[in-house]
C-alpha cells in the first residue's frame, strides 16, 4: 500500500531528457514518493516499515464464556474448512468475537494468507449470520499466524 514496483520506462528516440525527468517524476508523484529501491517485497523496506504488533488472540474458553457469543459459536461450528474438513471453530481461526446487540465482530485467520477458500468461507459466515439476524463484520489478521492446537494436530495424527 503506497509501495509500487518498478516500472520500465521506454522513451522513443526522438523524446527528450527533460520527457523522460518528466515522466519519472509523474511516477513519482502518483506513487507518493516512494524512492524506487522500497520495493513490496524488498527486505529493506520490511525492516525500515513497522510491523503492526500481534492480533491478542483470545482462548476458545475466553470466547465460550461470554453468554452473547453462544449463538455465534454455534454457527460458526457449522462451518468447515473445506481443505481439512474440520470446523473453522474447532480449527481455532476464530481470534476473537465482540458482540454489540445485533451487530457481531469477528477477528479471524485462514489457514494460509493464501488460502484459496478464504473468500468462500467469509461468505458463508456472513450468510449464516445473517440468517440468524446478525450483522456481521469480519475482519482478518495475520499475525499471529495460524498454528493448529495440540488437539487439532492429534486429529491430522501429527
Amino acid at each position: 500500500m503506497g509501495v509500487y514496483k518498478k516500472q520500465i520506462l521506454s522513451v522513443p528516440k526522438n523524446q527528450t531528457c527533460h520527457t523522460l525527468k518528466c515522466m519519472v517524476l509523474d511516477i513519482h508523484k502518483r506513487n507518493k514518493g516512494m524512492p524506487e529501491n522500497k520495493l513490496e517485497n524488498n527486505e529493506q523496506y520490511s525492516k525500515e516499515k513497522k510491523e503492526p504488533a500481534p492480533y491478542n488472540k483470545r482462548t476458545i474458553e475466553e470466547m465460550e464464556i461470554v453468554k452473547e457469543n453462544k449463538k455465534i459459536i454455534g454457527v460458526l461450528k457449522t462451518i468447515n474448512d473445506p481443505e481439512i474438513n474440520i470446523d473453522i471453530w474447532s480449527l481455532g481461526l476464530i481470534y476473537d468475537i465482540s458482540v454489540n446487540n445485533d451487530k457481531a465482530k469477528i477477528t479471524m485467520t485462514f489457514t494460509s494468507p493464501m488460502c484459496p477458500y478464504g473468500p468462500m468461507l467469509i461468505t458463508e459466515i456472513e450468510g449464516k449470520l445473517r440468517e440468524i439476524n446478525i450483522k456481521p463484520k469480519i475482519e482478518l489478521v495475520f499475525n499471529p499466524f495460524w498454528e493448529p492446537t495440540e488437539e487439532v494436530r492429534n486429529m491430522f495424527g501429527v
